[in-house]
């Protein structure tokens, strides 16, 4: 059972926690064409044959030229053999299909370990796993700060390719009390280069 000054402590300080980097957000998401798969609920997540079809048969549809994302709960891939356990199940297969369908970026959480990774099936697309760290909460992995991430597609008046990224990490200061850009990488569509 919860009580008060536990749901204090856990959401409205740790919300208040996210006060600091709130001068950073600079401006609202804006999906043009979004398509929302409910996985099934399970320790390690997991989607399902037909969700994934149904995800392939919508992302074929989509524009050459259109940034495709993908958010999760749990990371399809990890970066520490350990954390396996936590990830998606079938997470590699499902990422092999993901870029082969030209997804760019795979968003996800839950293990409190930040990372990006890029990830190559048999073409030459490149499918990045961006894994968010934790921002507010005390639950540290690995002697990681607490972090965040922010995502701004490269598109301009003179290029309509919104499939190029810059990714930029802030990571928590204490001496400064504030968060700070610890790292930036610029990814394209099909493209490994920083």
């Amino acid at each position: 059972r919860t009580t008060g000054e536990e749901l204090d402590r856990r959401f409205v300080r740790g919300i208040g926690r996210f006060a600091r980097a709130r001068c950073l957000i600079r401006e609202p998401v804006k999906l043009q064409h979004p398509f929302f798969l409910q996985p099934e609920r399970h320790a390690r997540g997991r989607v399902t044959g037909l969700q994934r079809s149904a995800a392939r048969l919508m992302m074929s549809d989509m524009p050459d030229d259109h940034l495709l994302l993908i958010l999760l709960h749990h990371p399809p891939v990890v970066m520490h053999a350990e954390a396996k356990i936590a990830s998606l199940i079938d997470g590699d297969q499902i990422m092999n299909e993901w870029c082969n369908a030209r997804v760019d970026l795979v968003l996800s959480g839950h293990i409190h370990e930040q990372f990006l990774l890029p990830f190559r099936s048999s073409g030459e697309h490149v499918t990045w796993a961006l894994n968010a760290g934790t921002a507010t909460s005390s639950r540290l992995r690995r002697g990681y700060p607490n972090s965040f991430n922010t995502i701004r597609t490269q598109a301009s008046e003179t290029s309509t390719d919104s499939r190029k990224v810059e990714i930029e990490r802030y990571d928590y200061r204490p001496d400064d009390n504030c968060f700070a850009l610890a790292s930036q990488r610029q990814i394209g569509a099909d493209s490994l280069t920083t």
